[in-house]
């Protein structure tokens, strides 16, 4: 039996933007199209479900700016704010709802660093920012994000050298070094009990 199924959506933003992430494991034939204050998704499910969800956010975003990435594991979208500053909500009227949580791993303090900031928005979604636009265009699902396919979402792979590759390799040494350590001091306390003890 079919059903229609409405995913959970998880967000995060900066005084700019707006991150949400669709989460519908095996979503297929996505579309995602943005009106005004809305965020409109829809996909086939597994099982002959269908996945919809439609968000009245809580401020107008510029549908010309935002976009989508439908090549991750989940449904990313980057919703530009037609006006600077931070939202604290995602839902219009401040409105609550089991299906939409935030997303901590992107979260941030309005007072971190710039620095922190590259480091968890580095890995959301394959956007590139000079393609984004093609959000406003409803029906156009797959379009999005698609440009350079830069990064894969293996951020920080650029830096990777083969000493990298050392380093773990020591990492793992050190840490058999100390389980076999453990172990022998394991060993020497039930020899000392043995010992210790009156048959």
């Amino acid at each position: 039996m079919s059903g229609v199924i409405v995913p959970t959506v998880v967000w995060a933003e900066r005084e700019d933007r707006v991150f949400i992430t669709v989460e519908a494991p095996g979503a297929t034939e996505t579309k995602i199209s943005f009106e005004g204050q809305k965020f409109i998704f829809t996909s086939k499910a597994p099982e002959g479900n269908r996945y919809e969800v439609t968000l009245d956010l809580f401020k107008e975003i510029d549908t010309e700016k935002s976009g989508f990435d439908l090549a991750s594991r989940y449904p990313k979208a980057l919703l530009i704010k037609k006006d600077n500053g931070y939202w604290n909500f995602l839902l219009k009227n401040k409105a609550k709802s089991l299906k939409v949580k935030p997303d901590w791993t992107m979260w941030r303090d309005e007072d971190a660093s710039d620095e922190e900031e590259e480091d968890k928005t580095q890995g959301f979604g394959n956007f590139d920012m000079s393609k984004m636009g093609m959000g406003g265009m409803g029906g156009m699902g797959g379009m999005g994000g698609m440009g350079g396919m830069g990064g894969m979402g293996m951020g920080g792979m650029e830096n990777w050298d083969e000493d990298d590759l050392n380093d773990l390799d020591d990492l793992k040494e050190g840490e058999e070094e100390e389980e076999d350590k453990n172990k022998s001091d394991d060993k020497m306390k039930i020899d000392d009990n043995k010992l210790n003890t009156v048959d």
